[in-house]
């Protein structure tokens, strides 16, 4: 028993001997580094560097490394250097040591500059007045080590900063001196000396054009790319006139030189130019050229033409204009918009002083526009169209015109191929062959261009083939617009407009045309919007007889003045001639023949009987009273609902 409490005492002893053994530092190593390449003089610098510290027990543990744990006594020379570190704790101390680089330093005095030239030129013109400004030039310096530098200098580098007065333009050099770490390099530039007069010239010049890169800057800014409204285009006035400002542009349709915008179907480029003048000079200083995409407005989707539809035309004339009102609108197919005119063998069309209004009109109202060409006596055609290529020329000026205002076709209104009436060199036998072969090539080139334009002619009620080849126009045009008015006879008073009966009638006129081949679908008869007032030769108390009395004088009046001043005058009757369908007005000593509702119905029964194309009517502002177009319209939209 006692052997065995021994070995137990024995045991423990040394179990509690181990226990309190002391756990030492064996040894250190520098687990991660950091910055190991200096220059001299360089301080070491420990940041990023760890070491790692191994126990006696296996354990291990990191810390930073600090300067005060390294030994820099060594750390001298170039190249390797090796620091020791040492580390106590537990009054036991370990070491290690590790190896940085020296590198030699580079010092900036053994870099030297060898040379300096000018790279951009300063103020280089001068009078004796004004001192010498280094301060708009630049140098460049090279250095021994090919490096280079960029340098303002200052006057205090030139060997003249004055000048003196001269009579002529003189050419200076001067000498320009740079010094860096005690070395001196040189250069020359050369200036300009002038005489006070020529030095003031030279200023007012520079004053100019800087005033041009201010009216640059301000055009950038006022111009944009794209635009869908009118630009405030700036002028002399914005500069005080100091200079002459000329706009102009491309299309003058589309952007005129004021600015003002004009807005087409399509897009359009258009390249606006500014030259600028100095005051008196005929020669630009400077053009200055500037692009801007005016935004179309996208096509017009005009009301489809129905097969056996029958139309209402209203001729529309520039020297009745009269605003078309929206409830007028609502009547009329097809506008035709009067005139233009041949001048120079091409189409002019100067005379269209409400162009804008009408094809703003067009989009709102979605009404085709057809334009008109020629007129009463109209001359230039004859000889425009005498030969091919007078025709082509022709042809593509009307084409331009159709292109640039997107009209909806043309209608040819020659009064009259052949006829001797529009005199001396504006007529030839040859005219009624050639104004086919007008239609012909129009036709062509209107049909290559676009579907569904619009050709359609005016002619004379009393021949169809005196002055025309009718199977031409029944086989080029859409529809041919019988003049069915101004029929009377000359000294005698007989109605000019009337729907039936012998001479000048709508009806004759109808068979004249479809018994020389015109199909009835494409023909269209006239309604009067005006009257002829005729001074009877012996006045009369018969009113009833006073068709086919002579007559002293004859002249046109609209039915706005027929309706206001003598349908409401009781001195005058409205009588109807049952002849012809047609009625007149009289007091016995004047006679007044003109279209009105009921004869106008008449015409819509000739258009129901033959199966025509439609009515048309001259002109739409001879009746502000809105009575006759809506008889038209009424007597048409009733065939139509049939």
């Amino acid at each position: 028993m006692k052997k065995i409490i021994k070995l137990f005492f024995a045991f423990l002893l040394i179990n509690i001997l181990v226990a309190c053994k002391t756990v030492e530092v064996t040894s250190i190593e520098i687990s991660k580094y950091g910055k190991d390449i200096y220059q001299v003089d360089e301080s070491f610098d420990p940041t990023g560097y760890e070491v790692r510290i191994n126990y006696s027990d296996g354990t291990n543990k990191t810390i930073s490394l600090t300067v005060e744990m390294c030994d820099l006594s060594a750390i001298a020379g170039v190249g390797k250097n090796e620091i020791n570190v040492t580390y106590s704790e537990g009054g036991k101390t370990v070491e290690t040591s590790f190896e940085v680089i020296i590198e030699e330093s580079i010092k900036e005095n053994e870099v030297k500059p060898v040379s300096i030239s000018m790279i951009t030129e300063g103020t280089n013109i001068y009078c004796n007045l004004v001192e010498l400004d280094l301060s708009g030039y630049l140098f460049l310096v090279t250095y021994s080590d090919n490096t280079t530098k960029e340098v303002v200098l200052d006057n205090s580098c030139a060997d003249v900063t004055t000048f003196e007065e001269v009579d002529n333009d003189t050419l200076q050099t001067i000498n320009i001196s740079y010094v860096e770490n005690g070395v001196t390099v040189k250069t020359t530039i050369e200036v300009t000396v002038m005489n006070e007069w020529d030095y003031e010239d030279y200023i007012e010049e520079l004053e100019i054009l800087e005033l041009i890169k201010q009216i640059e800057e301000d055009c950038k800014g006022i111009i944009p790319a794209a635009t869908t409204t009118s630009l405030d285009l700036p002028d002399a006035s914005d500069y005080g006139y100091k200079v002459k400002m000329v706009w102009m542009s491309s299309n003058p349709l589309v952007i005129a030189p004021n600015g003002e915008v004009e807005l087409y179907e399509e897009d359009e480029t258009v390249i606006l130019t500014l030259s600028i003048y100095m005051i008196g000079e005929y020669d630009p200083i400077k053009e200055i050229n500037y692009e801007v995409l005016v935004k179309g407005l996208g096509p017009v989707e005009m009301p489809e033409i129905k097969e056996g539809q029958k139309l209402v035309f209203a001729y529309f004339y520039e020297g009745t204009y009269t605003e078309i009102s929206s409830s007028n609108a609502s009547r009329i197919d097809v506008v035709n918009y009067c005139f233009g005119r041949v001048n120079n063998g091409v189409l002019d069309i100067s005379g269209l002083t409400h162009l804008k209004e009408m094809m703003t009109f067009r989009r709102e109202k979605k009404i085709r526009i057809v334009l008109s060409i020629g007129g009463g006596a109209s001359g230039g055609f004859s000889k425009a169209c005498s030969t091919a290529a007078g025709r082509t020329k022709f042809v593509e000026s009307i084409m331009d015109v159709i292109k640039t205002y997107k009209f909806d076709g043309i209608d040819m209104d020659w009064e009259y191929p052949g006829w001797s009436g529009l005199g001396e060199g504006e007529y030839s036998s040859a005219d009624p062959h050639n104004f086919s072969l007008l239609l012909k090539e129009l036709r062509s080139a209107m049909d290559e261009y676009k579907e569904g334009l619009l050709l359609t002619a005016a002619v004379i009620s009393s021949s169809a083939d005196k002055f025309y080849e009718p199977t031409e126009l029944d086989k080029y045009l859409d529809y041919v617009h019988i003049m069915t008015y101004d029929g009377n006879n000359t000294g005698i008073a007989t109605h000019h407009t009337k729907p039936y009966g012998s001479g000048y009638s709508a009806e004759n006129a109808i068979n004249l045309f479809l018994n020389a081949g015109v199909r009835a679908e494409k023909i269209v008869i006239g309604a009067a919007f005006y009257g002829k007032i005729s001074e009877l030769t012996t006045p009369t108390t018969d009113y009833n007889s006073v068709v086919g009395k002579p007559v002293l004088s004859t002249k046109t009046i609209r039915y706005t003045t027929i309706y206001e001043d003598y349908l409401t005058n009781p001195e005058y009757r409205e009588c109807f001639d049952a002849t012809c369908g047609a009625s007149y007005l009289t007091n016995g000593k004047y006679f007044i023949t003109y279209d009105n509702a009921d004869s106008i119905q008449r015409k819509v029964d000739l258009v129901k009987k033959y199966g025509l194309g439609g009515m048309m009517f001259w002109d739409y502002g001879s009746d502000t009273t809105g009575s006759l177009l809506k008889a038209v319209y009424n007597g048409i939209h009733a065939l139509n609902e049939n």
